[in-house]
């Protein structure tokens, strides 16, 4: 099939293909044209590359575009944008830039979807369920324990955990993923030369050796806003089936992005209940008491979640004839005759949940093994193999490593701080806080306000 081009050349099918997806680059680069815009500014026009070949005088009889200040001068800027440059510019961070017609199908249904995104990595594939694991910066050690765990075991489920890289939860829940050996994408909210926080470089280079990706909507050369990270956060949840808030005060932005995304994105949100006197929960508190929110408990109540009806037409398990209309148009009616499939695939996930934590339960893991190691003073090689743990008390046949035992000892001396413990311990806290989930669940620590104290045995 040959098209002609607004040039009035002729050429191929997979050249339009290149035109088109050029063109959206351009309009992700233009100066002061947002995704909104870009939209209408496609929807106009008919497709992307015929919005560079409009004269300025066309697009006066839009109502959008005497909204938008210097639209015309924008996409004439936008046509001289070199985009072999900007492409050289990310490949130099090992990204590659990918225009909205190669977007996740879940980004394309959004109605302020990118333009383009600059990826590094490999983006999940549209039949990997995912979940955005979202919360406070300033996280505390419950958040953290909270965090890490519900990531964790998503991730052993193969489920995407998704999060902003931001330091306290977000950062956690990327760890934990990497610690399960899943998937996980970090979305930023500044241009890959100006990486935010600075510290986690090392973290998303993990990321994408992990098999995950670490995207943004922001070209090189832009660092990041504060306006910058609400569109960061629309994309968080925009790529998730699922919104997990884990710690969240009553107006923090992780709240915000959890409401954006039921309301104007059709996910579902759940909210993981911190200590009743927490500030810090409190907006996790309200979302539950106002019932926009599911109570989360355990990880399998997300995973019902993912496999609800709504979450699977997002994924695309329905017929594409339904996903023509937006979230919100699909009538719970039309969907029930895949009832039995639903049931049947919650049911799967639920047990796979269930029967992961008590194999964690069961055995340590090799983060255990590490602190095992710590406590001796010797160092844990990586990918090393499981051990079994030791019996220490015959009436709770509990089961307590060498590296339980360091923690309890540290504990019975006094109440310590997660962060405390790991510099005592000489280890990472992601994986002190997958041995103090496993004390606390048989009775022998838990968190009082920000400490951790010895617990008595059942």
């Amino acid at each position: 099939m040959t098209v002609t081009v607004g040039n009035g050349t002729e050429c191929g099918e997979v050249d339009v293909e290149q035109a088109e997806c050029d063109a959206w680059i351009r309009l992700g680069l233009a100066r002061g044209i947002g995704p909104r815009s870009a939209r209408a500014a496609v929807d106009c026009a008919g497709c992307a590359a015929a919005v560079f070949s409009k004269p300025d005088a066309w697009w006066a009889q839009f109502a959008f575009a005497s909204r938008v200040q210097g639209l015309a001068m924008s996409l004439r800027e936008a046509r001289g944008i070199d985009l072999a440059a900007e492409r050289a510019a990310a490949a130099r961070h090992g990204a590659r830039i990918v225009a909205f017609p190669q977007l996740p199908r879940a980004l394309q249904l959004l109605a302020d979807a990118p333009a383009a995104l600059w990826v590094r990595g490999t983006l999940p594939e549209p039949e990997q369920p995912s979940v955005a694991v979202v919360g406070s910066r300033a996280a505390t050690a419950y958040g953290r324990l909270q965090a890490a765990r519900f990531a964790g075991e998503l991730a052993e489920l193969g489920i995407v955990i998704v999060s902003g890289g931001a330091r306290g939860i977000d950062a956690e829940a990327h760890r934990a993923a990497l610690r399960a050996g899943g998937i996980t994408v970090a979305v930023l909210g500044g241009g890959f030369d100006h990486l935010y926080p600075p510290e986690h470089a090392s973290l998303f280079d993990a990321i994408v050796e992990g098999g995950g990706a670490v995207v943004t909507e922001f070209a090189c050369g832009m660092s990041p806003r504060p306006e910058y990270f609400p569109r960061r956060n629309r994309l968080v949840s925009g790529l998730s089936l699922v919104v997990l808030v884990v710690e969240a005060a009553e107006r923090s932005g992780a709240l915000l992005t959890a409401r954006l995304a039921i309301e104007d994105q059709a996910r579902e949100v759940a909210c993981v209940p911190g200590p009743v006197d927490s500030t810090r929960s409190a907006g996790c508190h309200r979302a539950i008491r106002e019932g926009w929110a599911q109570l989360a408990h355990e990880p399998e109540d997300v995973a019902k979640l993912i496999v609800s009806q709504r979450s699977l037409i997002l994924a695309h398990l329905m017929p594409h004839a339904m996903l023509d209309a937006t979230p919100h148009a699909v009538p719970v009616a039309e969907t029930t005759t895949h009832g039995e499939d639903v049931s049947r695939a919650a049911s799967e996930l639920c047990v796979a949940t269930v029967a992961s934590r008590e194999r964690a339960t069961a055995s340590s893991s090799v983060s255990a093994a590490h602190l095992d190691r710590a406590a001796r003073g010797t160092h844990l090689p990586d990918h090393a193999p499981n051990h079994a743990p030791n019996h220490a008390s015959s009436h709770a046949q509990l089961q307590l490593s060498d590296a339980d035992r360091a923690l309890l000892d540290l504990l019975k001396i006094r109440a310590r701080c997660g962060d405390e413990l790991a510099e005592a311990l000489d280890a990472p806290w992601s994986d002190v806080a997958i041995l103090l989930t496993s004390l606390a669940r048989r009775g022998l620590a838990r968190l009082s306000g920000d400490l951790w104290i010895a617990g008595t045995p059942p």
